[in-house]
């Protein structure tokens, strides 16, 4: 189930990170090595704010049964 946090953290904080990452790729002058720094940024803080809104949720779901 998608909840309206995930939307707002993926669609709307996520947002200049979506920018960059296609900036990157299809940008000029192209900069490989740059264009994969900003999608493993992007890739790690995707990461990084699922990971939170699973803990948070099973520590809420803990809290309030």
């Amino acid at each position: 189930m998608i909840t309206i946090g995930s939307l707002v953290i993926f669609g709307i904080v996520l947002l200049p990170v979506y920018i960059a990452v296609i900036a990157a790729f299809i940008g000029k002058p192209r900069q490989p090595k740059f264009a994969a720094l900003i999608y493993g940024s992007a890739l790690a803080l995707t990461i990084v704010a699922l990971v939170g809104i699973w803990i948070f949720g099973t520590i809420v779901s803990l809290i309030i049964p």
